[in-house]
């Protein structure tokens, strides 16, 4: 996703090592955009089935999915709320675990769409920013994480 008048800035930050510092790096990065009432979660596959079902991380990544509210034939954007912010935080922690091919690739959209995350399966978040002045409140919430 990009913001169709060009006017965008860019940054990206790897994820944890570890999984168990995984939640506390989605937290930070969905704190550190502006402030923000609803999110969209949208896939890159037309649907919300897990890569390898049959196998056990495909089993426990469609359990977190059905934990969620989201069905394994819903084929469209989810919104979250501030109060949804755990169940959030558990979707794209399910999506940066289990998540091993383009299809699995997540993108969160704010109501305010100053910026647009996008967690892919090649360890890292991109952030899209509206404009520069964004991406330097955005940074400085993050941190030294950021890479170019």
């Amino acid at each position: 996703m990009e913001y169709l008048d060009g006017s965008c800035a860019r940054g990206r930050w790897e994820y944890p090592g570890e999984p168990i510092g995984i939640p506390g790096f989605v937290h930070s990065a969905l704190e550190a955009m502006e402030p923000w009432n609803e999110i969209r979660a949208y896939r890159r596959s037309d649907t919300w089935r897990c890569t390898d079902e049959d196998e056990l991380e495909g089993r426990i990544c469609t359990l977190i999915f059905r934990a969620i509210g989201i069905g394994p034939d819903d084929s469209v954007a989810f919104l979250f709320s501030k109060s949804d912010l755990d169940a959030l935080v558990m979707l794209v922690f399910a999506t940066i675990c289990f998540g091993w091919c383009v299809y699995d690739d997540l993108f969160l959209v704010p109501d305010h769409g100053q910026q647009i995350l996008y967690f892919d399966h090649h360890d890292v978040v991109h952030v899209s920013f509206k404009d520069g002045e964004h991406y330097g409140r955005f940074l400085a919430k993050m941190g030294p994480a950021a890479t170019a």
